[in-house]
């Protein structure tokens, strides 16, 4: 990873994680809790879910003429993964 071209990279996916933890977080809060009555587990199910980082396939099905985008998004995925360990450890520790 190519420590100039990092910011790209880190504001995707915090901006990424930060839409799907709001979508996550009014999933639980009106389907599994309050529609459902269902335990916390299944909460903390559903931000696992949504917290996982993209497929690692994505830059195979990308074709040669975004070979300049390979780079970013590969740095994209493996920061997604770090972000999200960390993410889980936090949201574990929470519920």
């Amino acid at each position: 990873m190519q420590v100039k071209n990092i910011l790209e990279p880190i504001l995707t996916v915090l901006l990424r994680m930060c839409i799907l933890m709001g979508i996550a977080f009014l999933l639980n809060t009106f389907i599994i809790d309050k529609a459902l009555h269902l335990d916390k587990s299944f909460q903390l199910a559903v931000y696992t879910m949504f917290l996982l980082p993209p497929p690692f396939v994505i830059p195979i099905y990308m074709g040669e003429s975004s070979e300049k985008q390979k780079p970013v998004i590969l740095n994209t995925i493996s920061l997604h993964v770090l972000f999200s360990l960390i993410a889980f450890v936090v949201l574990v520790s929470i519920m």
